[in-house]
């Protein structure tokens, strides 16, 4: 099945690009995405501790399951005054 990454901040920046649609196997789960998205993009390990992911605009953990189409967005902390 495929699904749609957005990819925000600094994180875009280490990926090259702001989305990109991927496929994934029937069933993933976030946290098989994230793994596969560190194989994928190995610059994002550098962002692993701190990275939020949002599923369908909501944050979720990973054990959240994925359907088709769904958008899965990556969220590094963010400071500012």
């Amino acid at each position: 099945m495929q699904v749609q990454i957005r990819y925000f901040a600094a994180v875009r920046e280490a990926v090259g690009r702001p989305a990109e649609a991927l496929e994934v196997p029937a069933g993933a789960r976030l946290a098989d995405l994230a793994r596969l998205l560190e194989t994928r993009h190995p610059a994002l390990a550098a962002h692993r501790h701190g990275l939020r992911y949002a599923v369908a605009e909501r944050f979720a953990a990973p054990d959240t399951p994925l359907t088709e189409g769904v958008e899965v967005a990556l969220i590094p902390p963010v400071s500012g005054g």
